[in-house]
């Protein structure tokens, strides 16, 4: 069966800034912004330790350091890993569009993903992510993996961080199968702050690009309130 980008997403309901407009009011003003986002070869199982053998491997990464008051970026990546053991499945594919064979042909050292983005995260004041639980495990999973030291784990997940998904819930109002307000997708959170549909959704480099709107969404809206 397919995974959707929605069980992907999906983890456990933590309190992780909690969607209200008062998060977003209390939030520092960062002065650098990291906005990133994983492809991945599956859900991450939350019941097992990150360094268990089930959990799946990164196949893309995107990320972005943005100056918060300028916008501009200051320095962005994309990378595709090279699978080593392990495979992308046509199923995955159909979902990110990214290929077991074309990874091989032109991706590189997993490690190089998780190495990227910490080093990055080191240069924000800020971290964020359309369901940032999701994305942070899987770097806790790589971290695990190629860099298994305490005080590296410790670092990432203390940094400051904020998750677009739960933050812009009461604003976008998206509403489940039984009309109650849920978490948005990232489609649904794009629309609603550019009146348009988001387009190259569940690659990492667009996914990443709808994040930041998403992010500046809220806080002209925090401005403007």
């Amino acid at each position: 069966m397919a995974v959707t980008k929605r069980q992907l997403r999906d983890g456990p309901d933590t309190t992780l800034l909690t969607p209200t407009k008062e998060k977003v009011r209390t939030m520092s003003n960062p002065m650098t912004i990291l906005f990133f986002d994983f492809e991945t070869t599956g859900i991450p199982n939350w019941n097992t330790p990150s360094g268990g053998d089930d959990q799946p491997h990164a196949v893309q990464l995107a990320a972005k350091l943005v100056d918060f008051t300028t916008r501009k970026v200051i320095s962005q990546v994309n990378l595709i890993a090279k699978p080593d053991c392990w495979a992308i499945s046509p199923e995955l594919t159909e979902i990110h569009g990214i290929s077991d064979e074309f990874a091989r042909r032109v991706g590189v050292p997993e490690r190089i993903l998780f190495d990227t983005l910490f080093n990055m995260n080191r240069a924000a004041t800020l971290r964020v992510a359309h369901s940032e639980p999701f994305d942070a495990r899987i770097q806790r999973i790589g971290m695990k993996r190629f860099m298994d030291d305490d005080a590296l784990h410790e670092e990432w997940k203390s940094a400051n961080r904020f998750c677009t998904m739960r933050s812009s819930r009461e604003a976008v109002g998206a509403l489940n199968t039984s009309g109650k307000v849920k978490n948005p997708t990232l489609e649904e959170a794009y629309f609603h702050f550019t009146g348009k549909p988001m387009t190259g959704a569940h690659n990492a480099w667009a996914d990443t690009e709808a994040c930041e709107v998403v992010y500046f969404g809220l806080r002209d809206a925090e401005i403007a309130a």
